[in-house]
Parts: C-alpha cells; structure tokens; sequence
C-alpha cells in the first residue's frame, strides 16, 4: 500500500477528478477535527513554521511568498477579523476563503474570511468530493474518535484499505502542534497520552472561542 497525505486536496475543487483520472480505484480518507480546535492548531502549527504571514498573503498575491517571517497577527486578531466580516457578510454560508471561488457581491460585501478559519467548514468542500468520488472509496474519520481511541480507529482504516491484520505502533502522534517535523528541524512525535492531555481550546480567551463558536455553528 502506498499512501500521500496532503490535506490541502480537501480544498481542492479540480483535484478528486483529476486524480480519479489517473489512478481511478484511489481511496481517500479524511481526517476531520472539530473545525474550532484545528483552527488554532493550524496557526500555532504555522507560528512555528514561520509561515503564517505567507499563508495569509497566498490568496492577496495568488502565489506562495517563499520569505519566512516571525511576526504575524495575533490569533485573537484574525478571528476578530472575522467577527467584523460576520457584520458585513451576514452569514458564514456566504463567506469565502482562500482556496474558492466568489461572486461580485460576496467581495462587495467583503466575505473574505482568512483561511485558518475558513477552511473549516467542511461540508462546503466535502460536497464537492462525495458528487465526484464513489462512496465506497471515501472514509470519514473523527479526530476526537481516533485520538481518543487510536486502535479502534486504525483497524477500521486496515479493514476499509483490506490490509491483513496488523499491530500499529500507537504510542505516539505524529505532527502534533506539539512536535512538528515540517519544515523545522524537529523529531515530530508526540507522546499519545500527553497529547490526549491537552487541549488547544483551553488556550484560546473566551471572547475569541466564542466567535468561533458562532461563526461554526
């Protein structure tokens, strides 16, 4: 079995039929976290990747600043951003970011929210891939679930790929916010009981966790 992991693919309105095209009996698995926590987690990842501001800057510019940067806006900026986007754009159905498509009026009434939120609203990109890609070919998986409960996860996933039965080494979590190994120079895993531990929402101050809240409810 010879597996890729590129999450941005979600996000991806052309990729499931290009990729059915060339390698028609694909699976696909998608990891889904509940889109508040991983919203955090994504910009702490980039925080120390460095790279917040070129992820920020890609969808201005449409091209990836290759210049890395350890200054950046605040989280609690970017969600207030997004507070203020809620009051001119009305819902977050007419919101748009940075991988999709927007109609005159959604810029007008200034719909753009950065992607460290935007992107986790799943079912808008989800659609695009379940009108594409056979069902029997696509597994949904809960982040919590599989945290929680790695085993029980990994064998659905053996069972859905027909692998033989095998013992997965399950003691540590790779790519963690805790321990990251792209792009910096980390040995990028996590103790799996400490991971379970912590909880980035606890971090976040309650007026930024209750724009989220709202705004993926």
């Amino acid at each position: 079995v010879t597996g890729e992991a590129t999450p941005g693919y979600l996000y991806c309105s052309t990729c499931p039929t290009y990729i059915l095209k060339y390698i028609p009996k694909i699976k696909f698995i998608f990891t889904l976290r509940s889109p508040l926590p991983r919203s955090y987690s994504e910009y702490l990842n980039k925080v120390v990747d460095q790279t917040v501001m070129r992820y920020l800057k890609k969808r201005i510019d449409n091209k990836m600043d290759k210049e890395l940067s350890d200054t950046q806006p605040s989280f609690e900026k970017l969600v207030d951003d997004v507070a203020g986007t809620m009051q001119t754009c009305g819902s977050p159905e007419r919101t748009f970011s940075m991988m999709d498509e927007y109609t005159d009026a959604q810029k007008e009434d200034g719909c753009y929210v950065n992607p460290f939120v935007g992107e986790g609203l799943y079912a808008r990109y989800l659609k695009n891939w379940l009108a594409v890609v056979p069902k029997r070919q696509i597994m949904l998986l809960n982040f919590d679930e599989w945290t929680q409960d790695a085993h029980a996860t990994m064998q659905a996933v053996a069972e859905f790929l027909y692998l033989s039965p095998y013992s997965f080494r399950l003691e540590q979590a790779h790519n963690t916010h805790l321990s990251r190994s792209v792009h910096v120079g980390q040995e990028g895993a996590s103790n799996a009981s400490t991971l379970r531990q912590n909880s980035v929402e606890d971090e976040l101050p309650f007026p930024t966790y209750c724009i989220l809240n709202e705004f993926f409810r």
